[in-house]
């Protein structure tokens, strides 16, 4: 882990990572947007955590890999896989983040490029991918398989022994019973109860049973 970093993301989750960097005493170069539009307001360059906004992945060019580590803050699974793979590419290291203020329990592994963010607890022996958001206050309980480029959002619950397929999307306060599986690019709608395997590609709303 490197003492300098930039972050690609210039949203609610960039600010989000920006505050975890900042408690664990990682300074931030700065921060670029893929979608940057040259956003100012009266001249005055946009900051987040204290750093700015310079730019979008071209000015990455300016931080190279050999100096910075890189953290992906993007909460659309499918932009924060693409930026991971051009990451990747270029050669950064991309180290997990987890904020002081979550629980890890006992043999938890966590991927590259994943978040975890204040307050969520994860039990033993879970198993996060790459480029997986752990939102505020989830719990993932003990077993969970969690796949690549996952978005569990907060408060969400995840019960022992469940997988969840790459790319899935796991809404706010959406609750999942134990054993199940969730396929690849599934979404689970905020609130809803999952007490039934879910295919891939599926949309949760409500009570599945």
């Amino acid at each position: 882990m490197k003492p300098l970093a930039v972050v690609v993301g210039a949203g609610g989750q960039a600010r989000v990572v920006g505050a975890s960097l900042r408690s664990i005493g990682i300074e931030i170069a700065a921060f670029v947007d893929p979608d940057f539009r040259g956003k100012q307001v009266e001249g005055v360059r946009e900051m987040i955590a204290g750093a700015p906004v310079v730019g979008n992945l071209k000015d990455l060019a300016r931080f190279p890999a050999s100096g910075f580590d890189a953290y992906v803050a993007l909460g659309d699974n499918a932009k924060r896989k693409n930026a991971v793979e051009q990451l990747r590419a270029a050669g950064y290291a991309m180290p997990a983040l987890i904020h002081p203020a979550s629980h890890l329990n006992a043999g938890v592994v966590v991927g590259e490029a994943s978040c975890i963010c204040m307050g969520a607890n994860l039990s033993v022996q879970v198993r996060i991918g790459a480029g997986v958001i752990v939102n505020t206050g989830a719990q993932i309980d003990h077993e969970c398989d969690i796949g690549a480029f996952v978005h569990v959002a907060p408060g969400a619950v995840i019960a022992g022994r469940v997988s969840v397929g790459a790319g899935t999307f796991v809404g706010m306060g959406a609750r999942v019973a134990d054993g199940l599986s969730i396929g690849q690019d599934a979404i689970i709608g905020a609130g809803s109860v999952v007490l039934k395997d879910v295919p891939a590609g599926a949309k949760v709303l409500g009570i599945h049973h």
